[in-house]
């Protein structure tokens, strides 16, 4: 049984893509680069904003151009952050039973500071007593702000749960001495979340649910 629960936000807690997607598309349009696709987004997620735009970029681009187009998609992005993200099926429920069993619950992202708070509060407010988000600690698979949020909720790293869909979020679990649960209805694979060492492998809310409060 796990004290505390700190949750990714992109594929995990909430179906971001669309958004996410839509405002690269928007990005690469206003300054007449070509499109990419919605596979070309996702593999471009999970370590920050500017791999994800460095990586709709085409190939050769420099830091100048990618620190315009940040600039550009943060723009887009932070005025259509939560239009078409939903979370996925069973989340609230699960937020909600955790809630009420006394666990600890957090959400850590590579997604800037300010648009996480957005997110949670307008889809899930009141559940979470910290987000965390770039810019106060070093980005993930880092183990400063897992652990930052372990000491804030007084709990040692092993009483803590990382529940994401990515090899990051495994990485950043065990960097902490933390144990991982990979989720499957997110943006990478069972096998990916597999060969990164997943603690464990979780299908549905109520499985991931059984997972925390196993005795």
């Amino acid at each position: 049984m796990f004290d505390a629960v700190i949750f990714d936000l992109d594929g995990t807690l909430c179906d971001t893509l669309p958004d996410i997607h839509a405002s690269v598309s928007r990005m690469l349009e206003r300054l007449s680069y070509p499109p990419r696709t919605v596979t070309n987004t996702i593999w471009g997620m999970n370590h920050g904003s500017r791999n994800l735009i460095r990586h709709a970029l085409p190939d050769g681009a420099g830091e100048d151009e990618v620190d315009t187009a940040l600039a550009v998609y943060t723009e887009i992005y932070g005025a259509h952050v939560c239009e078409l993200t939903t979370p996925y099926r069973g989340i609230r429920e699960l937020v909600e039973r955790l809630s009420r069993d006394g666990v600890m619950l957090a959400v850590l992202s590579n997604k800037p500071d300010a648009l996480v708070a957005k997110i949670i509060s307008k889809l899930f407010p009141g559940s979470f007593a910290m987000t965390v988000g770039q810019g106060p600690y070093e980005l993930k698979p880092s183990k400063e702000a897992p652990l930052t949020i372990a000491s804030m909720f007084g709990v040692p790293p092993e009483a803590v749960l990382v529940v994401g869909d990515s090899d990051v979020d495994v990485e950043t679990a065990h960097n902490a001495g933390m144990k991982a649960a990979g989720v499957t209805w997110g943006y990478r694979s069972r096998d990916v979340i597999e060969k990164a060492g997943a603690d464990f492998i979780v299908d549905t809310a109520e499985e991931l649910y059984r997972t925390v409060r196993a005795d």
